[in-house]
């Protein structure tokens, strides 16, 4: 009897452990649940906010898994029975594929009338500068017989293996050891082949026109810093807010290539897409995944090529694995062979650049300047320029840095401004072109010539301990360790000193030393060299300065006052994106004193190309 009743109560206790466990076991499941939900709709979320903060960038990449991953959470909270979780799960589903749903839909709006048409291949890959797979790549070459080829990351050993110059006779390239090295080789005839720097980070672009019957295409591939920390997003979205800046230069109809170091679903992207008017050429062939190969799971498309709406995409895929940690994508295209309406780059930039660029029509009319002011015999800037009736120049201590600028030599009157590449600047902007070189590469842009016309001066005064500047990275680099026959060696993001050279006060060694720096300092890291300063205090030699990414300066030339009134005026000039002649910015706000321009301008400051603010102000340290 007591045998039988010990029975029943070890099963009733039994049971009632096992109701107790039942909802224990559903709270701690329901948690795990809500805690994945929480923290997916999180990352969902923050990747629309990839604008502002480069880990909302990282977090705007995985469109695809948040996809799968909340497909799968539906499924679970359905089986559950989490009905709460399970609204927000599907929604923050539908959000994700809303994004995905367009690169399956074909753009449209081709013109059917055009009945003569070229048809181009283009294969696109960053090989991997470790990657020795060379046999692999040149079989899937040889397999999909290209017209064009865009490689990022080579270096000389790549250039040597696959020897293409055999068979693409027309080639531009910039190669390194770095992981940046550019090429672009092609069977059609290139034209004008060029590298060029586009934005702060100076990281080579290779760029070349073609005739697809009487039309001409640009081509350009280019590979930004990845966005691994806040430098790298914001030296990324810099370099490709540049190329957007300089859309102008390239012709209407283009084709855009490259480890892009971004997805479509950022905002760096769409601020590409939009600013240069192309479309991704993946619009109805699906996402494309193309890195990391050793992760699938996580991988995410970040080779692009993106096209101009004239040119029709006939197939576009992904290709095999090569060795490389990326894929390479081979497209083709269709691309009408009739001329556009002009001869010339007939495109008008109509998306939103997040600068503060104060945009100008192409051909902006010539102004009627005073004769009084501009003395066209004139051979430097203080005689070239007059100051305006009741003004007088401020007095520059002899040998200063102010003297210095008021008598840079200008080319004669009526010169104009080149680019690097010998293409003339086509926007009338300046009254004045400063006679100094611009270089043979597209380095010497907006910040470099501040820093030129810096160290030209510490130069021919004998200070050569005082020529210095940090690169982006923070790495301090000196001439006077220069001139003592150490170089400078780039790894990636670092920078170290290396004995290469004998001791030398040339002064062709010395504009080395600058084009060094030109490569591997803008306006952020020269920022940060100089003081902020009262636009009250302007001196001659301080610089208007917008140090973010992208940024822009100019630098005070000279200043006069009139000391009945004490208004003081003051004379600006620059260089820009891409590098070209350093010149004397014309004053559009007042026609009548341009050049010059009023201390008493209030809170912004319009130039031909750029608008600052009063408190950008800022001045080198002694």
């Amino acid at each position: 009897m007591l045998k039988r009743y010990g029975n029943i109560m070890e099963k009733e206790q039994s049971f009632v452990s096992k109701r107790k466990n039942k909802p224990i076991k559903k709270i701690f499941i329901s948690g795990i649940l809500s805690v994945l939900v929480l923290f997916g709709g999180i990352f969902t979320v923050g990747g629309f906010f990839s604008k502002y903060e480069w880990i909302f960038d990282l977090f705007s990449h995985f469109r695809f898994q948040y996809f799968v991953f909340f497909l799968i959470m539906s499924v679970l909270c359905l089986l559950f029975k989490r009905r709460k979780l399970l609204f927000f799960s599907i929604i923050f589903c539908l959000i994700n594929l809303i994004t995905i749903i367009p690169l399956y839909i074909p753009h449209s709006g081709f013109d059917k009338n055009i009945g003569n048409w070229q048809g181009i291949k283009i294969l696109h890959f960053n090989v991997l500068t470790g990657n020795r797979d060379y046999q692999s790549v040149i079989k899937y070459i040889e397999e999909k017989d290209p017209d064009i080829i865009s490689l990022n990351e080579v270096n000389q050993s790549w250039i040597d293996n696959l020897n293409l110059s055999r068979k693409y006779k027309y080639s531009v390239e910039e190669i390194r050891e770095d992981n940046f090295g550019i090429a672009l080789f092609s069977r059609i005839e290139l034209k004008n082949p060029r590298i060029e720097y586009f934005g702060d980070a100076k990281l080579p672009s290779a760029v070349a026109e073609f005739y697809a019957g009487d039309r001409e295409v640009s081509v350009i591939t280019t590979h930004p810093l990845p966005p691994a920390s806040r430098i790298g997003f914001e030296l990324r979205n810099n370099q490709l807010s540049a190329i957007v800046q300089n859309r102008n230069s390239f012709k209407s109809s283009m084709i855009l290539l490259g480890d892009l170091n971004t997805t479509s679903w950022s905002y760096g992207f769409q601020n590409l897409l939009k600013g240069m008017d192309l479309y991704d050429s993946r619009r109805g062939y699906g996402i494309g995944f193309s890195w990391p190969v050793s992760m699938p799971l996580l991988s995410v498309p970040i080779d692009h090529c993106l096209v101009s709406k004239d040119i029709e995409v006939l197939k576009r895929e992904t290709g095999p694995n090569l060795g490389s940690d990326h894929r390479p994508i081979y497209v083709e295209l269709r691309i009408p062979k009739v001329s556009l309406n002009s001869e010339e780059n007939n495109y008008v930039n109509t998306g939103e650049i997040e600068n503060d660029l104060e945009v100008l029509p192409e051909e902006t009319p010539k102004q009627q300047i005073v004769k009084s002011i501009i003395k066209p015999e004139g051979k430097t800037i203080q005689e070239r320029f007059d100051v305006p009736d009741g003004f007088e120049r401020i007095p520059v201590a002899e040998g200063s840095f102010a003297e210095y600028l008021r008598n840079m030599p200008l080319k004669r009157h009526g010169s104009e401004v080149y680019y690097f590449d010998g293409r003339k600047k086509g926007r009338d902007v300046y009254d004045a072109v400063i006679d100094m070189d611009v270089g043979d590469r597209d380095l010497q842009q907006c910040a470099d010539a501040v820093m030129r016309f810096r160290a030209e001066y510490l130069y021919h005064k004998g200070l050569y301990d005082k020529i210095h500047f940090n690169f982006t990275n923070g790495f301090k680099a000196e001439y006077s360790k220069w001139r003592e026959g150490y170089r400078i060696a780039v790894e990636g993001n670092n920078a170290y000193w290396v004995k290469r050279a004998g001791y030398s006060k040339e002064y062709s060694v010395f504009r080395q030393y600058m084009d060094m720096v030109f490569a591997y300092a803008g306006t952020l890291s020269l920022s940060q060299e100089l003081d902020r300063v009262n636009i009250e205090d302007m001196q001659i030699g301080d610089v208007f300065m917008k140090g973010e990414l992208p940024g822009h300066c100019v630098i005070v030339m000279d200043m006069a006052e009139n000391k009945a009134t004490g208004e003081k005026i003051f004379m600006i000039a620059q260089s820009y994106m891409p590098a070209q002649d350093i010149h004397v910015l014309k004053n559009f706000n007042n026609t009548e004193i341009s050049p010059w321009y009023s201390l008493n301008f209030g809170d912004v400051l319009n130039t031909p190309e750029w608008t600052f603010y009063k408190d950008q102000l800022m001045r080198f340290r002694d």
